[in-house]
């Protein structure tokens, strides 16, 4: 039998490793009919994708077992017995996973990149072109449900614009994005209410969000275009961006430079007496080596320790007072190895899709997340009209019902789907 393998995930000078077994998702998930089950589909997408094909891209077959490799063909057997509908692929992403496997240069056993390269034969002679299809961000549990863009207004423009405002945010919450600078309007969620509370508001580590907005609207941060969520009775979150967090050399803790202009500073001191722990975010935009390849993710909580105040000069070669948070994170909580899997390969086909969104509304190619815009390599097809109109109404969901679904898989299979462990 091959040796168990293991993933390193490198995050700075820290190294993970992923657990050295891998649990195969059981084939035996099926529906009434004794096909493939929705779920079953999902589960099966988020192992090949998350925990295999890291495997695979590290040393090739070599690194699956003999059990992983007899698993998978047989649920690729099973799954060319199930009748899958269009909403199934766009619930469960197993195209995406079939895509993976078949994609050129693919270093996975041969036998199973032909039978996964005939599934996909199948599944678009049936639907069409699978590569531009999309969950629909927008639909009712869909990570951006509830929100949306109303400009990006300079103050002038703003105050210009002041009595649409009005109109448009009646019994809604106005929210200006620290990332892009830009207004939403969020309907729906508990944002106003529960944000403002000490504690993680019920959200896990490693959840993760495509805009702020969104975060805004499930409670976790305010609605405000400061990185400090707080109010007169103290500060209760943190979202990091571009170069707010200076590294320690020491796991667990970091320290924060607040923005001058924040008013949320003040209160942030005030944790360090309270001992109140605030919870922490980080932003695609951090420069930092925690920062998530997109959106943003939450981190866990952590405690205030102590804070510091200098007079420095600006980049305009202005004095400038500078505030510096020290923060060391609770123990008592998921470690960062469950942080650092996410944003998992769902979160970033949906990443993409808003950025092919937001692109398309200013009428540009997408930018490219690591390369700048006059980079070859940051341009990308736009998806045509008729792949636009075959955008579904289901989706993977935002982190409050990703929750529960993770928990129903730690649950049947006794481990995550980023801890998954192998029985061979």
């Amino acid at each position: 039998m091959n040796a168990q393998p293991t993933v390193q995930i490198r995050v700075g000078p820290q190294v993970y490793q992923r657990p050295t077994i891998l649990v195969t998702p059981p084939a035996t998930l099926v529906s009434r009919d004794m096909a493939l089950s929705r779920d079953a589909l999902r589960c099966w997408s988020r192992w090949i994708r998350d925990t295999l094909a890291p495997l695979v891209a590290e040393n090739g077959e070599e690194n699956l077992s003999p059990t992983n490799v007899a698993n998978l063909k047989l649920f690729l057997n099973d799954l060319r017995e199930t009748f899958v509908e269009l909403d199934d692929l766009k619930f469960s992403r197993i195209h995406n996973a079939l895509i993976e496997i078949s994609s050129p240069r693919s270093r996975w056993p041969h036998d199973i990149v032909r039978e996964a390269k005939v599934l996909l034969r199948s599944l678009e002679k049936k639907f069409g072109s699978l590569r531009e299809l999309r969950a629909d961000l927008w639909a009712v549990g869909g990570r951006l449900e509830g929100v949306m863009k109303v400009g990006g207004w300079t103050e002038t423009e703003k105050y210009e614009n002041e009595g649409f405002h009005k109109e448009l945010t009646q019994g809604r919450s106005l929210v200006v994005s620290k990332t892009s600078e830009a207004y939403y309007v969020v309907e729906g969620g508990m944002g106003p209410l529960k944000s403002l509370n000490f504690g993680d508001n019920g959200c896990g580590v490693g959840a993760w969000w495509v805009e702020p907005a969104a975060a805004h609207r499930d409670g976790i941060i305010h609605n405000s275009q400061h990185g400090i969520t707080a109010d007169a009775f103290g500060a209760y979150a943190i979202l990091m961006t571009a170069n707010e967090e200076i590294p320690t050399g020491v796991d667990g803790i970091t320290r924060y430079r607040a923005s001058p202009t924040d008013p949320g500073r003040f209160r942030l001191m005030n944790n360090v007496a309270s001992r109140d722990p605030v919870r922490v975010l980080r932003s695609w935009g951090l420069i930092s080596q925690w920062a998530p390849k997109a959106g943003l993710r939450y981190d866990g909580m952590y405690r205030v320790a102590g804070h510091g105040v200098r007079l420095s000069v600006n980049a305009f070669g202005e004095d400038e007072w500078q505030y510096t948070f020290n923060l060391e994170r609770e123990p008592d909580q998921a470690s960062m190895d469950k942080a650092v899997c996410h944003p998992s390969a769902d979160e970033l086909d949906d990443w993409r899709d808003y950025q092919r969104f937001k692109a398309s509304e200013r009428g540009e190619d997408l930018v490219s997340l690591l390369f700048g815009a006059d980079s070859p390599k940051s341009r990308v097809l736009m998806p045509d009209e008729r792949d636009v109109q075959r955008t579904g109404s289901v989706d993977s969901g935002y982190h409050s019902r990703r929750q529960s679904e993770q928990q129903e898989e730690v649950d049947y299979f006794g481990k995550s789907a980023c801890h998954a462990v192998d029985g061979s």
